[in-house]
């Protein structure tokens, strides 16, 4: 049995005696250019794992984990959650929720740069060994006058760097397989000392044709003060976008059975001083869930109002995960509904949780607690001492309706 410095000697014994050619990595270069040019409209599955660690001495600490539609349509990335069949110009930042790192750029936007634009500028290639294979890597820079690279402190602030790196290439089959990427003279005043990616590539099935995408992405930031963010992201279940190429199409509601309800259906606005209950019909773990993940759910009881009932107990509840929280003596699940449907009509779930269900909660490490805000209509955070919370299949809360807010005070549910 070879061992691993053997191996590795043998590989280096192996090693073609000239450099990796240019010849190679413009047959890797046209590949991936075609491979942007010539794909078809599809949808992936992304899921990012967010952790931080407080100095270089430090464990990272997983934060949360999100999980995204993200499509590329017409040559360019567009964010949706998963299942909400809408896609629009909301950007990812729109959607993650704040205290830890995020970013773009990973599932299209640094390849078509380095592939299908003049800005990078490729140096002489090398041979390199990673997990005993051998790999030609070509060094690049791109100047920040042809940078479309930007490192943010805040959603606010930031500025365009330019950055260099290495592009392996597998030299069998003439194709990329990794990008890795470091920002360069990064901005004093942003705070950062180093902003870093990078993305694996390989084979993908989008219909009946064979891609080459992005499997896997890996981003840390390093702040001046030592404290480190870390975003670990797969891309999975692609497929290939059969919607109209346009840019935005109409949620379809579904029944808690999956099943698509029929349309046109009327819409309601629910008066204030309802009482009714929901349940969730699957458990709900916070260590197996993702931000953005949809959950099922329904009334539990009639939404009645003068006599009348306005949606039958069984109506399809719109709840999804919005922000898990986590810290050393305490975890919190946040969940945002949104309408409730009927065969017939929809409404708005304008209202806000009870705190009479606490019971219904499976629980370690402490008394769970849930809680809800008059300001923030239609959000409700279930939290407990420890590490890890459950929620029980069939949990159920009671709401109250509320009057609508003023749109100058409606809060975002992703903040």
């Amino acid at each position: 049995m070879i061992t691993t410095i053997a191996a590795l000697a043998l590989l280096v014994a192996e090693s073609p005696a000239a450099p990796p050619s240019m010849e190679l990595f413009e047959k890797a270069r046209q590949h991936m250019a075609e491979t942007l040019v010539n794909q078809p409209n599809y949808v992936c599955i992304e899921t990012i794992e967010r952790s931080e660690r407080t100095n270089a001495k430090a464990k990272f600490q997983m934060v949360d984990s999100l999980r995204f539609e993200v499509a590329y349509l017409d040559h360019r990335e567009h964010f949706a959650w998963p299942g909400s069949k809408r896609f629009d110009e909301t950007s990812v930042l729109d959607l993650a929720p704040g205290g830890a790192l995020i970013g773009t750029g990973e599932f299209a936007g640094h390849a078509y740069l380095l592939f299908r634009t003049k800005a990078p500028a490729i140096g002489a290639g090398s041979w390199s060994t990673e997990d005993g294979k051998l790999y030609a890597r070509f060094p690049f820079t791109v100047p920040t006058s042809r940078s479309r690279y930007e490192v943010m402190n805040s959603r606010n602030d930031g500025e365009y760097v330019g950055y260099s790196g290495g592009i392996w290439i597998d030299s069998a089959l003439g194709r990329v397989t990794r990008i890795r990427l470091h920002a360069d003279e990064i901005p004093g005043r942003l705070g950062i000392a180093s902003s870093e990616s990078t993305i694996d590539y390989g084979p993908a099935t989008i219909g009946e044709r064979e891609s080459w995408l992005p499997v896997q992405s890996t981003d840390e930031i390093v702040m001046a003060r030592g404290v480190a963010d870390r975003n670990v992201t797969s891309f999975s279940g692609c497929r290939a976008f059969t919607g109209e190429s346009t840019l935005r199409f109409d949620d379809v509601p579904l029944t808690p059975s999956g099943s698509a309800v029929a349309a046109p259906l009327k819409m309601m606005e629910l008066p204030a001083g309802i009482r009714f209950e929901v349940r969730f019909l699957d458990a709900i773990d916070s260590n197996k869930v993702h931000v953005g993940d949809p959950m099922r759910a329904e009334l539990a009881s009639s939404i009645k109002h003068e006599g009348e009932i306005l949606f039958e107990k069984g109506s399809a509840v719109e709840m999804r995960l919005v922000r898990i929280q986590r810290s050393r003596e305490a975890t919190a699940l946040v969940f945002a509904a949104g309408d409730v449907t009927s065969p017939t009509a929809r409404a708005r779930v304008n209202a806000v949780p009870s705190e009479d269900t606490r019971s219904h909660v499976l629980y370690s490490g402490g008394f769970p607690q849930m809680m809800g805000d008059p300001k923030k209509p239609g959000l409700i955070t279930i939290f407990v001492q420890g590490n890890r919370l459950e929620v029980a299949k069939g949990y159920g809360s009671t709401w109250s309706t509320v009057p609508p807010l003023h749109p100058a005070a409606v809060v975002s549910h992703e903040r």
